[in-house]
């Protein structure tokens, strides 16, 4: 059985190339929260958490919303443990 629920996203095709562009640059944002978890860099992954919450929602990403939100808060409050 597989852990992780999934969503499906349905993206209107006026935006599509966008969509595209935007997981793209989420994929990019994953690998400097890594890097900033490595360097304990909390401050960092707040603004990254804050643009990936704000963003998400205008393509339909709720969820993606939902995740950006409660790692701000996380990082926001010194809780690498739960950024992590």
């Amino acid at each position: 059985m597989n852990k992780y629920q999934y969503n499906i996203v349905r993206i209107d095709k006026d935006i599509e190339l966008l969509a595209k562009e935007f997981i793209k640059n989420r994929k990019n944002d994953i690998k400097l929260i890594e890097k900033n978890i490595a360097n304990k860099n909390l401050a960092e992954i707040t603004n990254i958490a804050h643009k990936i919450k704000g963003t998400s929602g205008c393509y339909g990403f709720d969820e993606l919303s939902i995740i950006g939100n409660k790692l701000g808060k996380a990082a926001s409050k010194g809780n690498l443990s739960e950024v992590i």
